[in-house]
């Protein structure tokens, strides 16, 4: 379906899911695969010696929004500018102590389909901004970011005889918003809007109304 962004004050949004945050705990997975020069045998828990795995999903716990992709088009001058604040990807992340297997990466399509939770995409906000910001009429300068909303989900992973506590970090949904940093706003604090105010708005951009 294709979505037509339309210019307002305070915000468009247009919502997708699945992404993520690192969390640094002990044991981290890049769920990429192995980073190089890591070897994926050592440990005294190596997959190999669990057998059968079976993982189990706690209830999941909101941690609020992050800022992944912020930019301005300013077509104030007849002609049109890009600024790039920020632009970054993220994928989900797995997180063990020190009694899980010393490698999870083999582990992570079981994991996956006992929990129902993509533990392996990743993505990028780039593209969607870039898009939406390319449907607005000029003149006038618009911010445009995308968000993810970050869950905290508790994993319990049950591997041979061995019983372990996971956390996976990764997101329920997405929103992508255009902002007009001119006019005045009412964003509800803590909201994805109102993050991408406070941090890519000009500092003399209009008091709450």
């Amino acid at each position: 379906m294709k979505e037509s962004p339309r210019r307002v004050g305070r915000i468009v949004r247009l919502c997708w899911g699945l992404m993520v945050l690192p969390l640094p705990l002990v044991g981290c997975v890049p769920l990429d695969g192995a980073g190089p020069g890591q070897d994926q045998d050592q440990g005294t828990h190596a997959p190999q010696d669990c057998g059968d795995s079976v993982a189990t999903a706690g209830k999941p716990r909101p941690e609020g929004w992050q800022m992944i992709t912020a930019m301005e088009l300013d077509t104030t001058s007849g002609g049109s500018r890009t600024t790039v604040f920020l632009d970054s990807g993220f994928g989900p992340a797995l997180f063990g102590d020190e009694d899980s297997p010393a490698n999870l990466v083999p582990l992570l399509p079981s994991i996956g389909a006992d929990t129902g939770y993509d533990i392996t995409g990743t993505a990028s906000g780039f593209e969607a901004v870039s898009r939406h910001l390319s449907g607005i009429p000029g003149p006038g300068k618009t911010l445009g970011y995308k968000a993810m909303e970050i869950l905290s989900v508790p994993i319990t992973l049950v591997c041979g005889t061995q019983r372990t506590n996971l956390t996976l970090r990764t997101s329920n949904q997405s929103e992508t918003g255009l902002i007009d940093c001119s006019l005045p706003w009412n964003d509800v604090q803590g909201s994805a809007s109102a993050m991408a105010r406070t941090q890519y708005c000009p500092r003399d951009w209009p008091a709450t109304d």
